[in-house]
């Protein structure tokens, strides 16, 4: 069964992040964490995210490669479970973005 996984990384463990996906899927793309977020309207770019749907092995398998990220405080992980199942998708991710106090950067 795949689980839709909202993943957010500060700016800082993007590129751990970006690593460990590519162990997890070897033809993922090089910048899986690619869309901007700020923790203000127009500001710079502070996190990065993506979207992933995943089984459970590559969920628990991700968690282990990005340890240290998550203790660090540099990754925040959840999956659609969590948040309200009636909710369309756009309403989960912009759930996620309101509880980290964070907001999309347009792409430039």
């Amino acid at each position: 069964m795949l689980t839709h996984c909202l993943i957010v990384v500060t700016a800082m463990g993007r590129s751990r992040a970006n690593a460990a996906a590519r162990v997890i899927d070897p033809v993922a793309d090089v910048q899986v964490f690619r869309s901007g977020l700020s923790q203000g309207v127009g500001g710079p770019i502070t996190h990065y995210w993506c979207g992933w749907w995943m089984t459970e092995v590559e969920i628990e398998r991700f968690k282990q490669e990005v340890a240290s990220i998550i203790v660090s405080g540099d990754l925040a992980f959840t999956n659609d479970l969590t948040l309200p199942s009636l909710a369309s998708t756009s309403e989960r991710k912009q759930d996620v973005l309101a509880a980290l106090h964070l907001k999309r950067v347009p792409a430039r």
